[in-house]
């Protein structure tokens, strides 16, 4: 199998199960709540471990036990964590509200560390795929010289160019841009690399844009379940994965989505 270096956070999430939708003003209760790992890092290089690649984390922990034990807990499952160094602050907590809808809100604080991606060393990767805006002058060194490269749509609009071949993302994040319009923000980030922009649109059909034809993928399952977290990083790997056996871009699409519902529909009768 390939070798995958996988650029992107590293969270632990405390996820709120909430017993009704938010509304102003009022009071919602909440029946469950877990802290746990999370992040583009985790929830991309999860399932890439699972279809038996080797992967190399770029990411950072805190200078703390939550840090140190995530190392650990990382490391026993198999990630190489030669570049995921430790911060000088310690672990910041993402909250995420889940609502009954499946509805979800993101809290961050505002003032929390800058977190840095860099290389500890050469790197040597049949693919990569980063979901980060701020990679170094050494990490887009090294993506130049891996063979398939794939990045997550940034949303912000100060994130660092990357030379990438695929760009993968949700059209639920750019309401108002239509299709050919994606493509040359996407063609922005990632220049004259790009072969194809691949965007998800919930259970609706996946476009593929080659900057000349648009192919749409009819999704071949739904899943049905509250807690869609890390859904998008599970496609993308999934996609990425099929792309290095030779698939087309076509059929690895829709055999991500596939893969992406199955797990969603197990981890929902694990009680995630």
């Amino acid at each position: 199998m390939a070798r995958v270096l996988v650029i992107a956070h590293l969270n632990h999430d405390r996820i709120w199960e909430l017993d009704g939708p938010l509304k102003s003003g009022s009071r919602v209760s909440w029946g469950k709540r877990e802290t746990r790992l999370g992040g583009g890092g985790y929830f991309t290089g999860s399932p890439f471990l699972a279809l038996g690649h080797e992967v190399a984390l770029v990411s950072s922990l805190g200078n703390d036990a939550l840090g140190d034990t995530a190392r650990s807990e990382l490391s026993e499952l198999g990630f190489d964590m030669q570049h995921v160094y430790k911060r000088d602050s310690g672990t910041h907590i993402t909250d995420i509200l889940l609502e009954p809808s499946g509805e979800r809100t993101i809290l961050t604080p505002s003032q929390g560390p800058m977190r840095l991606f860099r290389l500890d060393g050469d790197v040597k990767a049949d693919a990569a795929y980063i979901n980060c805006f701020n990679p170094d002058a050494t990490i887009l060194k090294a993506l130049d010289s891996i063979g398939l490269v794939a990045s997550q749509f940034p949303l912000s609009e100060t994130s660092v160019p990357r030379p990438a071949d695929i760009m993968i993302g949700s059209k639920g994040d750019f309401p108002e841009l239509d299709d050919n319009a994606l493509w040359r923000k996407a063609q922005h980030f990632c220049g004259s690399r790009l072969k194809h922009l691949v965007m998800t649109d919930g259970a609706r059909a996946i476009t593929i844009h080659d900057g000349e034809q648009i192919r749409n993928v009819t999704p071949m399952k739904r899943a049905v379940v509250k807690n869609t977290i890390g859904a998008g990083d599970h496609f993308s790997a999934n996609l990425v994965s099929a792309l290095l056996a030779g698939a087309a871009i076509e059929d690895a699409a829709r055999n991500a989505s596939k893969a992406t519902a199955d797990w969603l529909e197990q981890r929902d009768q694990e009680k995630y």
